[in-house]
């Protein structure tokens, strides 16, 4: 976007000028420094040489300039690109010397000089060439938010980024945090509790129905199949994350397994659901998605029960068995539940359909660490997550294509 596009809007511009390497050369050449010349101490040899007259006073003026602009901040920041900064590969931003709060003339000139001599320190292997520049910017302060507030809005409105819903972000955050502490806190339980959730929820729905851009599009849930792959990785979320927070507690505590032995189970449980859900994700086109998370569920029910048997079989073969099972039923489903989620949704709102399911996989742990806390007794735990995964076959069933072509038409 043009600058005066900016400007135009009375949005105050950070001001700033560019130092070219054709200044460098100029410098180094008229003290009789080389690229070729040995580099060793040559950031001290850059250190004691004087700027040439021409480069000075184009710098010096360039400041004073640049003093007599918008006051944002109380100094400017001398830094550098880099060679190739980008690369396909690689990113070198950062790999040269940067300098903050620099608010007169002598600490400019000593600062470029710094900012100049770390090409030639040993982090450098690119050396110079004529798109290496080096940039001299006002700093903003941290009271200037206002300005990066002020830019989003602008560029919302021109439609260059989406519009940005911070009110929404904000009812969703309070809910969520507000009903966990209610639960696991059953003194913050109370009339004014309850009254707070209901009016926070309240207000997340009128923001969301009436915002451009909302955190939740409420069409997307008249499609089963997107609903159905929400649903199911919150339930398998509950599941991982309950059986994370409490086999650790369940094996020190009961049967005084040390922190190496859990550290080993967990490592497998963890190690089964990393592989199988890349394995998942190769199997979900052949297997088809139903299928796969129906089976997913399945394997979490026979780990569940597995779960159960830890009272009668302690042993650390055992246990590591049953935590095997449990990881390839965490991990195998969750790449079908994912594409099901996004494949159901018409294509221009598949980033709202993506942060729809990131919000559910996020409840799904909140809600283990409820389970968890309400739960002291641990077959308790195992048969409500057995209920979990039980509800999990039944929601498996909505992963079906057949119907999710229509729903996303009507949506669309």
């Amino acid at each position: 976007m043009q600058l005066a596009k900016l400007t135009d809007q009375n949005v105050s511009i950070p001001g700033g000028f560019v130092v070219t390497s054709n200044a460098l050369h100029r410098f180094m050449s008229a003290n009789g420094l080389s690229h070729e010349q040995d580099w060793s101490g040559m950031d001290e040899r850059l250190a004691d040489e004087e700027l040439p007259d021409e480069v000075f006073r184009e710098v010096a003026a360039a400041f004073e300039s640049l003093q007599d602009g918008p006051k944002l901040g109380g100094g400017v920041a001398v830094r550098s690109s880099s060679c190739a900064e980008d690369l396909e590969e690689a990113s070198f931003a950062g790999q040269y010397e940067t300098i903050l709060n620099v608010t007169d003339l002598p600490h400019l000139l000593e600062s470029l000089k710094r900012c100049w001599s770390s090409l030639f320190s040993a982090r450098d292997s690119w050396g110079l060439d004529e798109d290496h520049h080096f940039y001299i910017d006002a700093m903003l302060p941290a009271k200037s938010r206002l300005f990066l507030l002020n830019l989003g809005d602008l560029l919302a409105r021109q439609g260059v980024i989406a519009n940005r819903n911070i009110p929404g972000s904000l009812y969703l955050t309070a809910g969520l945090t507000l009903f966990t502490l209610a639960v696991t806190h059953p003194k913050m339980l109370s009339m004014w509790t309850i009254a707070i959730l209901a009016l926070t929820v309240f207000l997340f729905i009128w923001q969301e129905r009436r915002c451009k851009e909302p955190l939740i599009q409420f069409a997307l849930f008249k499609i089963r199949m997107f609903i159905s792959a929400n649903v199911a990785i919150l339930l398998s979320n509950a599941i991982m994350y309950s059986t994370i927070l409490v086999m650790p507690v369940l094996l020190q505590k009961e049967y005084d397994y040390s922190v190496q032995s859990v550290g080993i189970l967990l490592f497998i449980f963890s190690f089964a659901m990393s592989a199988c859900s890349w394995f998942g994700g190769a199997l979900s086109e052949r297997l088809g998605k139903k299928r796969l998370v129906l089976l997913s569920f399945a394997v979490s029910c026979a780990a569940l029960l597995g779960f159960l048997g830890i009272y009668w079989y302690p042993t650390f073969p055992y246990i590591a068995l049953v935590l095997l099972i449990g990881g390839i039923g965490s991990g195998m489903g969750t790449p079908s539940m994912q594409t099901a989620s996004l494949q159901a949704v018409p294509k221009d709102v598949s980033g709202v359909a993506s942060g729809i399911f990131s919000t559910f996989r996020y409840i799904g742990g909140i809600a283990a660490s409820v389970m968890v806390s309400l739960f002291i007794d641990y077959h308790e735990l195992f048969y409500s997550l057995l209920a979990v995964a039980l509800a999990g076959l039944l929601v498996s069933g909505g992963l079906s294509e057949g119907r999710a072509a229509s729903d996303r038409a009507g949506v669309a």
